[in-house]
């Protein structure tokens, strides 16, 4: 991507400067939120238009917004399109694991200036006390693996090859849920818990005794974590491991 003065942000905690919430959710409707924020870096106010478009998994344009905006100068704004998709077609995990696609567009005369593809899984989750958890209203019983990202001779230096390898493997034990300990993974492998129906619980590195002195740290990384990965529908936990190392910071729990 170029950045050019006027562009969707990427200074948002290294997120894609796209966040898509969901409310409403069934198999009769769907209310689709998509928030993008953009930023122009030039010292002159700059007329745009900005396009959200919504495609099914096949291509087809369900939903469109268009808004034309004047970007004021050094900073960042944040634009907000609002869509209700009729019978959609539902996130259904490892049974149907179907996805649409958002495009934001920044464009200026007709020529883009910029150009952001998000996934939208459209899915309800619900956690019940004494019932259990739900996906779209159904009862699922989670089945689930703890995943590292390593391999021998390898670190964490994971290629393509590797992730893709333990989604295979994953899938052959017939699990339906993936817990990534316990530090932010490779976005490659989130885009293939989408791809494959896996509900996925992310974590970030904090796993031992903690004192308060860290407690600003592990915000930054738990923000860091949901604004980077905050569009994917696998997700449905976003954890920290927490022991505090005195009773007074019985708080942070």
């Amino acid at each position: 991507m170029c950045i050019r003065d006027s562009h969707i942000a990427v200074t948002d905690n290294a997120s894609p400067g796209i966040y898509i919430s969901q409310k409403n959710v069934s198999r009769r409707s769907a209310d689709i939120q998509v928030k993008v924020k953009v930023d122009n870096a030039g010292l002159q106010p700059v007329p745009v238009t900005l396009e959200n478009f919504i495609y099914t998994q096949d291509g087809k344009l369900v939903a469109a917004d268009r808004q034309p905006l004047d970007l004021t100068t050094q900073g960042t704004q944040a634009v907000v399109s609002s869509f209700r998709l009729n019978r959609p077609h539902l996130w259904q995990g490892r049974q149907d694991p179907y996805l649409y696609k958002v495009v934001a567009r920044l464009s200026q005369d007709g020529r883009v200036l910029d150009e952001v593809t998000q996934p939208l899984g459209i899915r309800k989750y619900e956690m019940i006390a004494g019932k259990g958890f739900f996906l779209n209203g159904e009862h699922m019983k989670l089945k689930g693996v703890s995943r590292h990202q390593d391999r021998e001779n390898l670190g964490n230096a994971l290629t393509l090859k590797e992730h893709a390898e333990d989604i295979e493997i994953i899938k052959e034990v017939g699990a339906n849920s993936i817990r990534l300990a316990h530090y932010q993974h490779d976005e490659k492998f989130y885009d293939l818990c989408d791809e494959e129906g896996f509900l996925v619980w992310a974590e970030i590195p904090v796993i031992s005794r903690f004192s308060r002195k860290k407690q600003p740290q592990a915000r930054l990384m738990l923000e860091e974590l949901i604004k980077q990965n905050y569009n994917h529908p696998s997700i449905y936990c976003w954890s920290c491991l927490l022991y505090t190392s005195d009773a007074a910071d019985d708080s942070l729990r």
